[in-house]
């Protein structure tokens, strides 16, 4: 089961999906949770990088989506989106959704690269 938060009022946990719409409002942003309340995210600015929920959010509506795993689940996720801190942002193969899924699942993956790449 999920829970969903919404707002800046809520503390970020480690394992976290966190998704806000782009500023094109064209799809969604992704990050993960980490420890501190922090996110990982990936941007074509930045790469791949940590910040504030605030600053995931960049103004926009931000969504907290919690899944109901144990404190040990929560750290791998944690682990894993920690693994390609600091790479570049690569809209076709490293892109903010392959991050976040990766991170959630262990597959790096990008359902909306597949849908424009025709896949």
């Amino acid at each position: 089961m999920s829970v969903y938060y919404i707002g800046p009022q809520y503390q970020v946990q480690p394992g976290d999906l966190l998704v806000r719409r782009k500023h094109s409002g064209l799809g969604w942003h992704y990050g993960t949770g980490l420890s501190g309340g922090l996110v990982k995210e990936t941007t074509p600015e930045t790469g791949k990088r940590i910040t504030t929920f605030e600053g995931f959010c960049a103004g926009e509506q931000g969504f907290i989506l919690r899944n109901d795993r144990s404190p040990f689940e929560n750290a791998m996720v944690e682990q894993r989106a920690l693994s390609d801190l600091g790479n570049p942002y690569d809209g076709a193969a490293a892109n903010c959704e392959h991050d976040s899924n990766y991170a959630q699942t262990g597959v790096a993956s990008s359902p909306t690269v597949n849908v424009l790449a025709g896949v």
